[in-house]
């Protein structure tokens, strides 16, 4: 197993900063957001990535194209090549 991609952390944790209000609210807990930081940041980035993706498609939360482009880019960075964590999010894209 190779070591967690510290590099990321900032850009992950960013990402679920940016979803947090939506988050606690889709999942009904105050807590996920900072749940899913911390996971980001004392476990590992990819981790918590993919955590936040699954969230935001397991809670239908929508996303913007901007946002969707994000989570594209830094799933290619975590090694996740093609749309392997995203697809489904692209599904609840919503027009900006």
């Amino acid at each position: 197993m190779s070591p967690p991609r510290t590099d990321l952390t900032g850009p992950v944790s960013r990402e679920v900063r940016y979803l947090a209000q939506e988050l606690n609210r889709a999942t009904g807990s105050d807590g996920t957001a900072v749940t899913l930081e911390r996971i980001v940041t004392a476990v590992d980035p990819d981790l918590g990535f993919r955590l936040l993706v699954h969230t935001v498609e397991a809670y239908e939360i929508p996303v913007t194209e901007a946002l969707y482009g994000r989570y594209r880019a830094l799933g290619e960075r975590l090694g996740h090549h093609g749309s392997q964590v995203t697809d489904a999010v692209g599904e609840l894209v919503e027009p900006e």
